[in-house]
């Protein structure tokens, strides 16, 4: 029908061609629709620019622009925080992230502030007028730091490692001047920048090392080898190179003097222990060294007989890997003391199990606890041994004062006579031949020609 604004045109019953009205409608709230008989639907933007949703949710505000589209502006995001980043991601919306940056906590007390951890904070600020008698602090308050005048007395340091006990007095700080007088009539005394003493001899004087004054020339009475130079130092005394000095109380070495020094080097073919003892070259020293001579002493080999230095008789020293004495202890030790018309009662339990490890008079080692005595007569004749107590027990009798030296000279059942002569000692052992202990008595009775005065 010629019209723009129609459609679905048609005859009606009147033979005119007509058709339904356009619906112009673009689903645009920022558009105005409309229909232009020659253009058809058109869509103008909508002069009133009302509301609209542009669908971000970034945007916050949105109304229809004069373009006839959807326009809004940034959502907001700020928590207030000063600590996080603020951020809006399309299709999420706002984000806070904890941030490390520059802040201000509002405290005029500190600076350098800074975010941590969600929380900003800064450093307190240093306040420090350079005086030890104010009390410096910071006034939140005033914004800035103060000073106060420290208490009358109160201690201060005035910086002067020469003063000590700093105090506060009508507001300076001063200290008592260290101590630096060494008592010495000869020396200029000074405290240094450091705080340490000095004490320079005067022109004309030395110090010796006991803290004596000593006149260019002279000797000093502790350093006799030496001499005051004129410079002021205590140098080696020509004069007195080779010369005798103190005498070190070791009669094997010589005292004199050497390049200042009181020296006491070892008499040819000698050798000394730090006991002053001397010894000649070949001698045994104490432990397990040899002189070999000048001074120079060298070790005996591993398991070389030497002194204890108090084992005693129930010990012997050997030498070990490491160059010293050591003390072994023998067994049946120590002996018990049987003299002559004596007799000795003897418990079960006073008995040592194991103890005889070697039998000079036996080929066996008897399973028993046993018990020993030393015996010595003192005269020529004969000790007779009597032994009282179970059957089991052996009575063994061997020459010298220990169990496992010397001969056998009898093992029995009791009684048991020896001959004696007057420097004989013996070792008396009463051993058993079964495990059990066995309490016993033992007698010593002696026959001497000429008798026992």
């Amino acid at each position: 029908d010629g019209d723009a604004c129609t459609t679905d045109d048609a005859c009606d019953a009147a033979g005119a061609c007509a058709g339904v009205p356009r619906i112009c409608d673009d689903g645009d709230v920022c558009t105005r629709d409309a229909c232009d008989p020659e253009l058809g639907c058109v869509a103008p933007p909508d002069p009133a620019r009302p509301p609209c949703d542009d669908g971000d949710v970034c945007t916050d505000g949105d109304r229809c622009g004069e373009d006839g589209r959807c326009h809004g502006g940034n959502a907001p995001c700020d928590d207030g925080d000063p600590c996080t980043y603020d951020l809006c991601s399309p299709g999420v919306g706002c984000n806070h992230y904890l941030s490390a940056l520059p802040c201000d906590d509002l405290d005029p007390c500190t600076s350098g502030d800074v975010c941590r951890g969600g929380v900003c904070s800064g450093t307190p600020i240093r306040c420090d007028d350079g005086d030890p008698c104010t009390r410096d602090g910071c006034d939140a308050a005033l914004g800035r730091c103060t000073s106060v005048p420290a208490p009358e007395g109160a201690p201060c340091d005035d910086r002067d490692a020469c003063t000590l006990a700093d105090r506060c007095h009508d507001g300076d700080c001063a200290g008592l001047p260290v101590a630096c007088d060494d008592g010495l009539a000869c020396t200029f005394d000074a405290c240094e920048p450091g705080g340490a003493c000095s004490h320079l001899p005067a022109p004309g004087f030395c110090v010796s090392a006991s803290g004596a004054c000593v006149a260019v020339g002279a000797r000093p009475l502790d350093a006799p080898c030496e001499v005051c130079a004129a410079t002021g130092v205590l140098v080696a005394d020509p004069a007195r190179e080779g010369t005798p000095c103190d005498d070190d109380g070791v009669a094997c070495t010589y005292d004199r003097c050497e390049g200042g020094a009181c020296v006491h080097p070892p008499v040819s073919g000698t050798c000394h222990d730090g006991d002053g003892v001397c010894y000649g070259a070949g001698e045994l020293m104490t432990g397990c060294l040899r002189c070999v001579g000048s001074g120079v002493a060298t070790p005996l080999a591993e398991g070389s007989a030497c002194d204890d230095d108090g084992g005693g008789a129930c010990a012997v020293g050997s030498c070990d890997a490491l160059g010293t004495c050591v003390a072994t202890p023998l067994p049946c030790c120590p002996l018990g003391e049987l003299a002559c018309g004596e007799a000795v009662d003897v418990a079960a339990s006073e008995l040592s199990p194991g103890s005889v490890t070697i039998w000079p008079c036996a080929g066996e080692q008897t399973p028993g606890p046993e018990r020993s005595f030393r015996v010595a007569p003192g005269c020529a004749g004969e000790l007779r041994l009597t032994l009282t107590g179970d059957p089991s027990l052996r009575l063994a009798v061997t020459r010298g004062a220990n169990c496992t030296g010397g001969a056998c000279v009898v093992v029995r059942p009791s009684p048991a006579a020896v001959p004696v002569q007057a420097s004989d000692v013996f070792t008396v052992t009463v051993d058993g031949t079964t495990t059990a202990a066995q309490g016993f008595r033992l007698e010593a009775a002696c026959t001497c020609t000429p008798p026992r005065p």
